[in-house]
Formats: C-alpha cells, sequence, structure tokens
C-alpha cells in the first residue's frame, strides 16, 4: 500500500502535528505501508527532519506567509499521485490541503483528511474571515469530497457532525512510544533538570504559554493554594504564544503564585523527557484540545495528571491515573489541593496506571494497525473497522 502524505511542516514549528506525521509514518512503515511526506522547508527542517524517513522538502514562495504556498511541491504530487494508492492530508488551513484535493481528484484517489483541531472553535476564531473564505472557496468541498476524515477524539468528531459532511469518519487516536518516558529518578540528578525544579515537589505544565491553554485560571487557582503547600513549585514550560506569558506572570504577581513558580520556556528532546520524569504531577487545564499529546508523554512517564473535560482523557478516571475536571478556577483549585495532598506513595501508583493506560491503549503499532485497516476498507480490501462511524 503506497500513502502519500502532505503536510505544512515536519519540524518543531508543527508542535504535535509534526510529532504526529513523523510517529505514524514510521509506524505505518513499519507495517509494510510504503509512505512519502512531502512538506515546506522552514527555518528548523535541517536540523528536525528524520533521517529515516522518505521526506521530500520544497521551498515555500515568497510572501506566502502562513499559507505556506509551493509551486514545486504541487508540481511534484501532480507529476506522481499515480503512484499512490492513499492521499493523506494533514490540517486543513494550508496549500498543501488544496493540493491533496486537487491530486485526489484528478487521479481518482482516496483522500484522508487529518482534521487535528483545525476546525475546533478556538482555531476557527483566529483569522477568522480568511478561514471562511477559504470555506466557501474550497475547504467545505474538499471535506466533503474526501474517503474518510480522520479525528483523534469524540470532541472533534462531534465538531465535524455539526457541520454537516457527509463523509465517513475514523477515530483513530494519537500513538507514543512508551519506551522513550520513564519516571526514572536518576533522571532528577541531572544539573540542568535540577536547577529548573529547585529542589522542590513539581507541578509541571508543558504547552504553549496561549490563552487557549487556562494559564491564567491555573495562575489563579496556584496563588489560592500555594501558601498551603510550600514544598511544591509550578514549573511551566512552553513556547510564548503572542505575549501571553506576560498576562500570566502578571497573575501570578496578583494572586501572590509568583515565588513558587519557574518560567522556563520552550524545552525539546532529552530535557523535556527528563522534566516530566522529575515532576510529581502534571496539568493542562485547557480551554479546548483535540488531543493533547502532552497528556499522554506524561501518563507514559508514570505521573498523574490534572486536565479538563474539553480533553478527549476520560480514561483519566477509569484507570483512576488523575483528574479530568470542568473548566474552570473552582475545579482547577479544588483538584490540585487534592492531588497535592496525597503522600507520594499514592501519587505514584496513580501515575504507574497511567502508564498502564498508555501501553493498553495507545502505542503506535496499535495505532498503525487501526490506520492501516482505515485504508485497506477504503480501498476495498477489508472489512470496516469499528473506529469508522458512518452516522
Amino acid at each position: 500500500m503506497k500513502v502519500l502524505f502532505l503536510t505544512t511542516s515536519i519540524s518543531r514549528l508543527g508542535g504535535g502535528v509534526s510529532t504526529y506525521i513523523v510517529e505514524s509514518a514510521r509506524a505505518l512503515i513499519n507495517t509494510g505501508c510504503d509512505v512519502q511526506i512531502l512538506t515546506t522547508v522552514d527555518p528548523f527542517f535541517e536540523e528536525d527532519c528524520p533521517a529515516d524517513l522518505p521526506v521530500k522538502a520544497f521551498e515555500k514562495a515568497r510572501l506566502s506567509g502562513p499559507y505556506a504556498y509551493s509551486g514545486s511541491l504541487k508540481r511534484f504530487a501532480m507529476q506522481h499521485c499515480l503512484y499512490f494508492d492513499i492521499i493523506h492530508t494533514h490540517t486543513i488551513w494550508n496549500h498543501q490541503f488544496l493540493v491533496g484535493g486537487q491530486i485526489a481528484k484528478k487521479c481518482a484517489k482516496k483522500l484522508v483528511c487529518s482534521i487535528h483541531g483545525t476546525l475546533q472553535s478556538h482555531c476557527m476564531s483566529k483569522s477568522a474571515l480568511r478561514k471562511r473564505v477559504l470555506v466557501h472557496l474550497y475547504a467545505y468541498n474538499i471535506l466533503n469530497s474526501a474517503a474518510c476524515l480522520h479525528t483523534t477524539g469524540l470532541n472533534e468528531y462531534n465538531t465535524l457532525k455539526s457541520l454537516r459532511l457527509r463523509v465517513p469518519v475514523c477515530i483513530v487516536p494519537i500513538g507514543l512510544n512508551a519506551g522513550e518516558y520513564g519516571a526514572d529518578d536518576s533522571l532528577e540528578d541531572n544539573a540542568e533538570v535540577r536547577r529548573l525544579v529547585k529542589d522542590r515537589k513539581v507541578i509541571l505544565f508543558l504547552s504553549r504559554v496561549s490563552p487557549i491553554k487556562g494559564l491564567v485560571n491555573l495562575a489563579e487557582a496556584w496563588g489560592r493554594i500555594c501558601m498551603n503547600f510550600p514544598e511544591w513549585s509550578l514549573v511551566i514550560a512552553g513556547p510564548d504564544d503572542n505575549g501571553h506569558l506576560g498576562e500570566v506572570q502578571k497573575t501570578m504577581h496578583e494572586f501572590g503564585a509568583a515565588n513558587q513558580t519557574t518560567f522556563v520556556g520552550p524545552v525539546y528532546g532529552d530535557l523535556k523527557r527528563r522534566l516530566y520524569a522529575a515532576c510529581d504531577l502534571f496539568v493542562l487545564p485547557t480551554h479546548s484540545e483535540n488531543f493533547g499529546i502532552v497528556i499522554a508523554e506524561a501518563l507514559a512517564s508514570g505521573k498523574p495528571v490534572v486536565t479538563t473535560r474539553t480533553t478527549p482523557w476520560k480514561e483519566l478516571e477509569t484507570y483512576n491515573c488523575g483528574w479530568w475536571i470542568d473548566t474552570g478556577v473552582e475545579s482547577l483549585e479544588k483538584a490540585l489541593r487534592e492531588a497535592l495532598s496525597l503522600s507520594d506513595s499514592q501519587r505514584q501508583q496513580m501515575g504507574k496506571c497511567g502508564r498502564k493506560l498508555i501501553e493498553d491503549n495507545y502505542s503506535w503499532p496499535r495505532i498503525a494497525r487501526e490506520m492501516v485497516g482505515v485504508y485497506e476498507w477504503l480501498l476495498g480490501s477489508g472489512e470496516k473497522p469499528d473506529c469508522v462511524r458512518l452516522d
């Protein structure tokens, strides 16, 4: 089976979507699929491009901005589209999505569109006028012509249903290589991590410092209780999104939490994994989340998690490995107070349950088998998988 991935970026600039594309391509190749990735060059492409994957990167047109138009990518895709069985696009608001729709139609190929949260309200509110124009120009038609839409959770599936698209939808979550994460206490001896955590017990937030992530609520909730837990520190790791860091820092000062909070900026690779290993609790009080790969990473690291019901992580309750709470300061304060009042051994036991959750349900080999099942069904060589919804 020959699969073409189309995407804007596979570097760190693409965030969780880039990680998904790289890891899912590897997992699909391990099942025997022939996968080719077409993308565009960005400032981190050379550093981040995985040497073990078949990637072709093309220059973007000058002044193309976030739309990332690439005529050379389109020409290559048009010339080679007959080779592929499946055309698989990733996210919607980019030129590669349009190219995918065009070549699938031209070559009569099955088109799969991974949405990756790009139709959720918080994403649609950014550059809203431009997106409304693009919906009417081509986006809705391409989605409606796809053989299947792919979402990673029920929240986004419900969004797709509300759009009344007449297309099958598969719900296949993001995978994780759990072996890359662990609660190895020896990692805390790393000097850089020790400097960040300051020899305290640590609540870790790791994501974009963006209004959508609920950090202002976290600042207020932490400010209400931090004096009762002087042995604890909140570590906030992640890139600043359009200056939101300043608002978060201001709220921390207003509620008296600044002295027990450390901002460390973006972290990647080994340092990120060591921070997971060194923390005692992970928190993501987001207002909207398609999946939340950082939640899976924290669970794989053996850490209990506090997150909101806007994420698809109800399993935190069924596996007894965290708190799945309403959005808002009151519920967040209550959950943090409960989590910090537990003994170390109780939190560690919850962390073990979280690790089991990831191993049971989110390994990349399992996820790849599900997606291959979708591809085979679309090509007429397999039964409809249980993950596919037709309603």
